[in-house]
């Protein structure tokens, strides 16, 4: 059964982005806060399909955290797609840091680029961390939330990964705080996998991380410890990580 409705969801989520991505890319000239409902409301009806179909459903703890006064970098751990899809729904208006080859994609491209995402080349680090600082602090001095997946792929559950430091150059820079995000949704939607296994996703939000008078490095190790402890927390398949691992 789950492998029948996970052959169901996909064909909807494949559907359903290409008719969105159609939509958003007209959307160009509206405001952006309009923009990002139209991708909201995609977001929902691809999570209440998964429900559905595949029995899959989520909850948010500390919703409330993300202050209104100011836009944020929010640093979300990357373990599968479905983060890239709900994240819509639980964070306020935002864009994406993301990797350039998606830009290429026909349609889905040209709909990215109308949300202001901000596409680096993962091979040349430096150009990245610079590309990010720039362009990011110009969508966070228009009020729009910049979202960024430190690890920079999607890593299985059971390992960790590198945390990269742009989100927190950003924030340093942009002199915003940082709000770190930890789920465990690769417990259920396992990267390259078809099957989407019933459960329930456990987001949870952490409070705003302060930048003010602070490095880079020291807002990025503070976010660092909190994942690490709150997934350890939330997943029975995250193991705590080794000073070795996080020191590479």
């Amino acid at each position: 059964m789950q492998l029948l409705g996970s052959l169901v969801f996909m064909l909807y989520f494949l559907l359903a982005t290409l008719l969105w991505s159609v939509v958003v890319a007209c959307m160009g000239l509206i405001p952006y806060a309009r923009r990002f409902r139209a991708v909201t409301a995609w977001a929902r009806s691809v999570m209440y399909v998964l429900r559905v179909t595949c029995g899959l459903s989520f909850e948010v703890e500390g919703a409330d955290n993300f202050p209104g006064d100011t836009a944020v970098v929010i640093m979300q751990k990357h373990s599968s797609v479905w983060e890239t899809i709900a994240g819509t729904i639980y964070c306020p208006a935002h864009t994406w840091v993301l990797k350039r080859e998606l830009m290429l994609i026909p349609v889905l491209g040209f709909a990215l680029l109308v949300m202001r995402v901000i596409p680096i080349n993962r091979k040349g680090r430096r150009t990245a961390i610079n590309q990010v600082i720039a362009k990011g602090t110009d969508r966070l001095r228009q009020g729009i939330n910049v979202m960024i997946y430190p690890e920079g792929t999607r890593v299985q559950p059971g390992r960790n990964g590198r945390f990269g430091r742009s989100g927190s150059f950003l924030a340093t820079s942009a002199g915003v705080p940082v709000v770190p995000i930890a789920h465990n949704a690769g417990d259920f939607w396992a990267r390259h996998s078809l099957i989407k296994h019933r459960g329930r996703v456990k987001v949870v939000i952490g409070k705003p991380i302060a930048t003010s008078g602070r490095s880079a490095e020291e807002v990025n190790d503070e976010a660092v410890r909190w994942m690490d402890e709150t997934m350890i927390r939330i997943s029975d398949l995250h193991r705590p990580p080794s000073t070795l691992e996080r020191s590479a």
